[in-house]
C-alpha cells in the first residue's frame, strides 16, 4: 500500500510512477515509459546525484575496465542474434 491506496484493477499497491510524466518535444509521456531512458547532465550535476545517493563516478580506469569487459562480450551477444535483426531488416 501506498498512502493506503491500492491499483483498482488488480489490487496491488499504486506504482510511485502513476501520476508522473516527461514533458518532451513530442508532448508529455508518462514517467513509466520513460524510467529507461538515458540521463543528459553534466558532471557536476552526475557527481552531486551520486553523492546524494550515496555512491560516486568511476574513475577513467574502472569506466575503461567496464568497457573492456563489454567489449570481450561482443562476439557472444552477436552470435545469439540471427542473421538479421527484424526491426531493421524487416
Amino acid at each position: 500500500m501506498v498512502n493506503g491506496q491500492h491499483n483498482e484493477t488488480n489490487g496491488s499497491p499504486q506504482s510511485i510512477t502513476e501520476g508522473k510524466f516527461v514533458r518532451t518535444v513530442y508532448g508529455i509521456v508518462p514517467l513509466k515509459f520513460a524510467m529507461g531512458w538515458p540521463v543528459v547532465a553534466s558532471y557536476d550535476e552526475l557527481a552531486g546525484c551520486a553523492q546524494w545517493m550515496g555512491g560516486r563516478i568511476p574513475t577513467m580506469e574502472e569506466a575503461r575496465s567496464i568497457y573492456s569487459y563489454v567489449d570481450g562480450m561482443k562476439p557472444e551477444f552477436e552470435k545469439s542474434l540471427g542473421n538479421t535483426i527484424p526491426a531493421v531488416n524487416g
